[in-house]
């Protein structure tokens, strides 16, 4: 029961359209219904999603302290002020959570790409060289060595040429292998402490709001 000004969990219920308090079970049914118009001063969160979460930890924290300032009017403006002075700092301590889970510096583990080239390149040259000559006699008296040295000869056909043949088969062939992965990542580990990273700054940012709530209760 309010002393002073007024609990929290008074004000959540009266936003959220209750005329007497709910028991523990109805709480963030009325927290969630109540949350916007709380909240209704609007500030910047590095992750949207956490933004409910986040609400809703600090409702359920102060539900039953009493406002530290005289109206409730009076009490969501500095609220939202104060949310909005202290959450660039806050946001960076998320940023840095996020990208130590991202880059797995916790675990020390490492994602990787290996990128392996292949190339190979063949040349082939060949050449021919022919040369033909045909000799004919008809005087078979004739020695051998004089067929030879072209003597009696009643025909001869000679064809003395250079057929030369020049062939060059070139060819390039290039493959790329590629591998990725992580090396050394405990994921299941690796998340846990990420979200214990997130918890601890909500922890922080709610303790940041203790000014805004009387300190006797």
């Amino acid at each position: 029961m309010a002393e002073y000004t007024t609990e929290l969990r008074t004000l959540c219920e009266f936003y959220a359209g209750q005329s007497e308090h709910v028991g523990a079970s109805g709480v963030l049914s009325v927290i969630d219904t109540a949350r916007p118009s709380i909240f209704s001063l609007p500030y910047d969160i590095y992750d949207e999603t956490h933004r409910a979460e986040l609400e809703r930890s600090i409702l359920l924290h102060y539900w039953t302290r009493e406002i530290g300032l005289e109206t409730p009017g009076a009490f969501v403006l500095a609220l939202g002020a104060r949310m909005r002075e202290i959450m660039p700092r806050y946001n960076e301590l998320y940023r840095a959570a996020a990208e130590a889970e991202k880059v797995n510096v916790i675990t020390g583990a490492a994602d990787y790409t290996i990128t392996r080239d292949h190339e190979s390149e063949t040349d082939t040259e060949t050449e021919t060289n022919t040369k033909d000559t045909s000799k004919y006699s008809d005087t078979p008296g004739g020695a051998l060595t004089g067929l030879e040295d072209d003597r009696y000869l009643s025909s001869a056909e000679m064809r003395d040429g250079n057929i030369k043949s020049t062939g060059k088969d070139s060819g390039t062939s290039k493959e790329t292998e590629t591998m990725s992965g992580t090396r050394g990542g405990d994921y299941a580990g690796n998340y846990a402490r990420y979200f214990a990273a997130v918890q601890s700054i909500d922890k922080l940012i709610i303790k940041d709001l203790a000014p805004l709530f009387m300190g006797i209760y």
